[in-house]
């Protein structure tokens, strides 16, 4: 059995990675094309903004695939380095409560830096849909 500092600490490197290559892509999709994230924008705003582009529908598909893919493929390497590091097994608690700390520090970091700090306080006028 791992002790609960080597897996938060593990889990937590894995999700500061997980939150940076995210973070990223979230950023320069919005500052570049907004349109691609218009489905999570609240149902007045998706009205105002009209229809997605084909252009821009082939983006959304594209960014939301590197998106999963990287949702998915973080945390499975992050169990692969903490199965490696416990002697080669884990038990289902500590791989679920290490997915849990990789995936949650996405979400705050989502929550705290982009949702509030960046796209609420910092750049509001900058991330524009048309209309």
């Amino acid at each position: 059995m791992l002790p609960i500092t080597a897996i938060l600490s593990h889990s937590l490197l894995y999700g500061a990675i997980l939150s940076l290559l995210l973070s990223a892509l979230i950023v320069a999709t919005l500052l570049r094309r907004p349109m691609i994230w218009i489905n999570d924008a609240p149902p007045a705003l998706r009205a105002a903004a009209g229809p997605i582009s084909a252009a821009d529908r082939r983006r959304q598909r594209l960014v939301g695939a590197v998106f999963l893919l990287l949702l998915v493929a973080l945390p499975a390497m992050a169990l692969a380095g903490l199965r490696s590091s416990a002697g080669g097994s884990v038990t289902f608690t500590e791989a679920a409560l290490s997915v849990f700390i990789v995936l949650m520090t996405f979400n705050t970091v989502d929550l705290v830096l982009l949702d509030w700090l960046l796209v609420e306080r910092l750049l509001p006028g900058r991330i524009a849909f048309p209309g």
